[in-house]
């Protein structure tokens, strides 16, 4: 059964997320993770079904982010933010910014697009330039995390698509 991410998770149901992701095969008890091979597993016995394709951009998030690992606190932090778009863009844009020095970049761009377009396919031909063009509120000629993160709530569909 598909499971409506837009409404708050209950306690109950992240200790039911968190039961489930540590019965996947490649779950690591002493460390309390998993690899990204087995997201596309949790995903669907959690309710969140996708296509193959949309599978794959986020197992690459992880290699990416955590090098392949899915730590469970991470995991359940993300589920837990679903529902509140302000704090889910926070999260997105603070784990694409990956030099941490609060500027995008257009290779940290190439990559969150990447995630964005399985939420937004309307966003498939936004270039950096036009992405800087339009995220750029205050003018200085590039994006911060801030502003990175009010143009991922207003472009950003995962609830609807």
């Amino acid at each position: 059964m598909s499971r409506d991410f837009s409404i708050p998770l209950t306690v109950a149901e992240i200790e039911e997320i968190r039961a489930t992701f540590r019965t996947m095969p490649t779950y690591n008890s002493e460390e309390d993770f998993m690899d990204k091979t087995d997201l596309p597993a949790l995903l669907k016995a959690v309710g969140y079904f996708r296509a193959p394709e949309d599978y794959a951009v986020y197992q690459q998030y992880w290699v990416n982010n955590y090098n392949g690992i899915v730590p469970v606190e991470v995991y359940l932090n993300i589920m837990r933010n679903l529902a509140d778009m302000g704090k889910f863009a926070r999260t997105v844009a603070v784990a694409y910014d990956k030099d941490g020095n609060g500027i995008f970049s257009a290779d940290e761009f190439e990559e969150l697009i990447k995630c964005m377009i399985v939420h937004n396919p309307k966003l498939e031909t936004l270039s950096f330039e036009d992405f800087v063009k339009i995220a750029d509120t205050n003018r200085d000629g590039q994006v911060d995390v801030q502003e990175c993160v009010k143009w991922i709530e207003s472009n950003l569909n995962y609830v609807t698509d």
